[in-house]
């Protein structure tokens, strides 16, 4: 196993996790609060350790020791937006072996953002950037121009079996574009978070991936109108990408 699942078995996180409706201040859920109540579904043990093997899978320490520590830190967010997922849809989690209604988690995917769990709106305005009218799902190298908001998630209502956390992201250029990003949750905006550089790791033979964690992770919970904005400090191309996790029943977990 990896250094997520150590962490997790270290932290005593692999374990029955109980529902109910509690407070939550350690992810932004609702502008403005720095506490939310949220109502949450339980989980089993065989679910905690199913949900954390397949996050040490996906964010492998070999790859990035720093992204891999982010996920390890945030794994009790992580959880709590699972179970609310779970509490709105009622279905277990069955994770690689999920099917029908049974929810699994993946890395949120370009097609997920122009797709119909986040981005449920016309072609011509779905995320990332909108790129070519909706019909092709790509982290575009876009255009930016300095100074100016670009909107790579569109203000849109979260599925309602659906739901996903952001954790921070990452640009794979030489010079990154990105300064700042702003969540917009319920139609306020939550003021706007610093995009560090400082952190880089070889990305491929001949370009540096730019990696920043966000101050807190952002949980989005089914039917949650959101909203996120970039805001670049030079023009240029960008192929900026979120990292976020995804949490949806198998079924719409589509190619």
């Amino acid at each position: 196993m990896g250094s997520i699942y150590n962490y997790a078995k270290q932290s005593n996180l692999i374990k029955d996790m109980p529902g109910g409706s509690i407070n939550w201040d350690q992810a932004l859920i609702d502008s403005g609060k720095a506490v939310s109540q949220i109502t949450l579904a339980p989980l089993t043990q065989d679910e905690a350790n199913a949900i954390i093997s397949k996050l040490d899978m996906m964010f492998r320490s070999t790859q990035h020791q720093d992204i891999a520590n982010m996920v390890a830190e945030e794994l009790l967010s992580i959880l709590t937006a699972i179970q609310v997922v779970k509490w709105q849809t009622q279905s277990s989690f069955g994770g690689i072996l999920a099917q029908g209604t049974q929810l699994d988690i993946w890395p949120l995917r370009p097609k997920d953002v122009g797709g119909a769990l986040l981005s449920p709106a016309t072609a011509a305005t779905r995320g990332l950037y909108g790129g070519a009218g909706g019909a092709v799902f790509s982290w575009a190298q876009a255009g930016l121009v300095g100074g100016t908001i670009a909107n790579i998630v569109p203000a849109q209502a979260m599925w309602q079996y659906a739901g996903m956390i952001y954790l921070g992201g990452i640009e794979k250029v030489y010079t990154p574009k990105i300064e700042g990003i702003q969540f917009t949750l319920a139609g306020i905006a939550a003021p706007p978070q610093p995009v560090s550089r400082s952190i880089k790791r070889t990305f491929g033979d001949d370009s540096e991936i730019s990696f920043f964690r966000l101050e807190k992770p952002v949980i989005i919970p089914p039917l949650k109108l959101q909203r996120v904005d970039v805001m670049p400090g030079d023009s240029g191309t960008t192929n900026f990408e979120l990292i976020g996790i995804v949490i949806a029943q198998s079924q719409n977990k589509v190619l």
